[in-house]
Formats: structure tokens, C-alpha cells, sequence
């Protein structure tokens, strides 16, 4: 083997091995060390539940993608919301655009903010990120109302004007699907990340 081809192999495999580990100094204390980091998990939540769609902008573009991920770990932060449960939310009122409007209610946006109610009070909902911070405001905003411990309960506070539990099996249906479906992601994660530290003997 002539030199040039050890040289191309030594850097392949330099890449493979090495290439992905952190070096930073405060890299060991960022929770994204364990896995991908959270805007790229929720990037691929959002890829997953557009698989219906795989023609869509949204679903194609991996960088689109990417940068409304990193607003939806913002604004979920901001309010102390998991980032699935708020993306879960969105998808399932929205389907991920911001320009839906409502034929049968004042509600517009990625979360279906009601225009006159109190969720849209001091929003800006002209931009994606406006958006996503009310939808995750009013999400924390019905999870606490409902007792601080159910998200199922905030689910149904906000579908309902404010009522944390609903005789409309309708409403519980779909509350209980979001919860579900929000459970499953944060499984699939828990199980990579573990998988990721086992990989690397940490």
C-alpha cells in the first residue's frame, strides 16, 4: 500500500473514531454529549410525524427543518415544556404551518391560538417563534392550572376554555394520543442516549 492510500485511510478512519467526540471543555456537562443534541432530536421527531407528507418543504430540507427545531427547544425552554410534547402539540393543530387559519373558530398558528382569548395576550404571532413561545406559554399555562402534575390534564385544558377534564370522548381521545404519542418519542430517546453511553463506555 503506497503511501497516499495509508494517508486517505489513516483519515477515514481518524473521522470515523475520533471525528464525533467532544473536545470542548465544558462539553461533558451539556446533556446533548449523551446523544445527538436536542434540536437534531427534535428535527427527527419532526421528519417522523411528516411521513405522511415526504414531499413537503419541511420534510425535505433537513436545515429547514433544522432551524424550526431549534425554535421549538427555545420556546419549550423558556416555559419549562418538554420540547416532543410541544412539537407533538403543534403537529396535530397545525401540522407544522404557521399560516393555518380556522374555518369554525378564531384560532390561527402552529398551536391554534384563539385570537380573543387569553393565550394570544401579548404574543406576537406574526412570526414562527412568536407562535411557538404562546403555544408553549398557554401549555404551561393549563398545566399548571390543572395541578402542576398532568400533562393529559393540560391537554384538555387546552382544547377546552380552561376545563382540565372534558365528558367529550373526542377531546380525551385526542389528549390521550398526544400524550402517547410524546411518550413514545421520549422512550426512543432515553433508549439511544443509553445506547450512545454504553457505545462509548461512559
Amino acid at each position: 500500500m503506497n503511501d497516499v492510500l495509508k494517508t486517505i485511510l489513516f483519515v477515514i478512519v481518524w473521522i470515523l473514531l475520533i471525528a464525533d467526540r467532544c473536545f470542548s471543555d465544558d462539553c461533558l456537562d451539556r446533556p446533548e454529549y449523551l446523544g445527538p443534541d436536542r434540536a437534531a432530536e427534535v428535527a427527527d421527531v419532526m421528519f417522523d410525524l411528516l411521513s405522511a407528507a415526504p414531499r413537503r418543504r419541511l420534510a425535505v430540507d433537513y436545515v429547514l427543518r433544522r432551524e424550526f427545531a431549534e425554535d421549538i427547544v427555545t420556546a419549550a425552554d423558556e416555559f419549562d415544556v418538554p420540547e416532543f410534547l410541544l412539537t407533538t402539540q403543534i403537529f396535530h393543530e397545525s401540522s407544522f404551518r404557521t399560516n393555518v387559519i380556522a374555518t369554525d373558530r378564531p384560532t390561527v398558528g402552529l398551536g391554534q391560538i384563539h385570537i380573543d382569548g387569553i393565550a394570544s395576550k401579548g404574543c406576537d404571532l406574526s412570526t414562527r417563534l412568536g407562535q411557538l413561545r404562546c403555544t408553549s406559554r398557554f401549555l404551561r399555562y393549563c398545566f399548571d392550572h390543572c395541578g402542576g402534575h398532568s400533562w393529559k390534564r393540560a391537554l384538555i385544558a387546552y382544547a377546552t376554555p380552561g376545563h382540565c377534564e372534558s365528558s367529550v370522548e373526542k377531546v380525551q381521545k385526542s389528549a390521550r394520543r398526544r400524550v402517547r404519542i410524546w411518550s413514545m418519542y421520549e422512550e426512543q430517546r432515553t433508549r439511544i442516549r443509553e445506547e450512545v453511553i454504553f457505545d462509548r463506555g461512559l
